[in-house]
């Protein structure tokens, strides 16, 4: 984010950690130390309570997470005079499954559009999250903005194309399509998931299923891969994108199932491949051109790797969302001057 010497800083409220990039830890203002963070200390309870109490001090406040997000928006909105609020940026912010016809989905929407009415943005990790979070909450989409998600690899770089798919994650995962789709295929795979995700499946002899590793095991798995895929289930949120980005950060291309706002991170036969939703014969498919066609996965892999170190890294990400806050605080103060006499 490029700023003038004369400009305003903003002052940044948070409770949420990201180390990994300087920029952002030099922006914003933590309410907890490091130490208090790996001592578990930083509670729903507990943030919301320093968030509060300290917000008067900052130009905003970036909460994240719903638990934390949803308490603080009811404290600022019950326990703030409109005059004295310090706007709110909401992220990690996951839609729940529509069901109009249950009384309590609509009594907790209900309560939702209250609390979080004076709410200033929200931040979404997909772009069809905004039109769906607007309805949901029943405020103008001007409010929610998307921010793409980072990689989490630290210095996202080239590995060798390994000689195996890799498939990993747990929300919202759809292995059994997956394990459907690679049934009899001479290749070998590797599967990490928990074991509720897999729970009453068939695993095909040639796949390795692991459950409950370390992050760093799952990291060795996916840095002697060739390419990883993502099969999904369709649900009103984004999912995936994860296991998607490290993969790039260490130049492997992905096959994911086409849904919601994964679009964003995948350019069709350049980085990866989309696969249709719960057809086993559509990713065996797209499988089959990875495993027929090394040079391929090549290709694509550094392909998503380039893409990654231009759009994807912690850097680029605390970037757009510092430029995000700064938008937020333009138009805070345009509604404070015209609102005065």
């Amino acid at each position: 984010m490029q700023c003038s010497e004369n400009k305003h800083k903003p002052v940044i409220l948070t409770a949420g950690s990201m180390w990994q990039s300087p920029q952002w830890s030099e922006a914003s203002t933590n309410v907890f130390s490091n130490e208090e963070r790996k001592n578990g200390v930083n509670t729903v309870k507990e943030t919301v309570r320093r968030l509060f109490r300290q917000r008067k001090k900052a130009d905003v406040v970036c909460t994240s997470g719903g638990g934390v997000n949803f308490w603080y928006a009811f404290c600022n909105r019950f326990f703030s005079l409109p005059k004295n609020r310090v706007p709110q940026i909401a992220g990690e912010n996951f839609l729940p499954e529509p069901n109009p016809k249950n009384i309590a989905w609509q009594l907790k929407r209900l309560l939702r559009r209250i609390v979080f009415s004076t709410t200033d943005a929200f931040l979404v990790y997909t772009e069809p999250e905004r039109k769906l979070w607007a309805e949901y909450l029943n405020l103008p989409i001007e409010r929610f903005h998307t921010l793409l998600f980072h990689t989490n690899i630290l210095e996202p770089h080239w590995t060798p194309v390994g000689n195996y798919g890799f498939a990993a994650g747990r929300s919202e995962r759809d292995y059994r399509t997956f394990f459907e789709s690679v049934q009899n295929l001479d290749a070998r795979f590797v599967v990490v998931a928990d074991l509720q995700n897999v729970d009453g499946l068939t695993i095909p002899d040639n796949v390795e299923l692991y459950c409950n590793i370390s992050y760093q095991q799952y990291l060795d798995f996916l840095e002697h891969a060739a390419f990883t895929i993502v099969p999904l289930q369709i649900r009103q949120r984004s999912t995936g994108q994860v296991v998607v980005l490290e993969g790039y950060g260490l130049g492997k291309p992905t096959i994911v199932t086409r849904c919601l706002g994964i679009d964003g991170y995948l350019r069709e036969n350049e980085t990866g491949f989309f696969c249709e939703p719960y057809n086993s014969v559509s990713l065996r498919e797209k499988i089959e051109i990875y495993l027929h066609s090394p040079s391929l996965v090549e290709q694509h892999g550094r392909a998503a790797l380039d893409w990654t170190l231009k759009e994807f890294t912690f850097d680029a990400f605390v970037e757009k969302e510092l430029n995000i806050i700064n938008d937020v605080l333009a138009k805070h103060r345009r509604s404070l001057l015209s609102a005065t006499p």
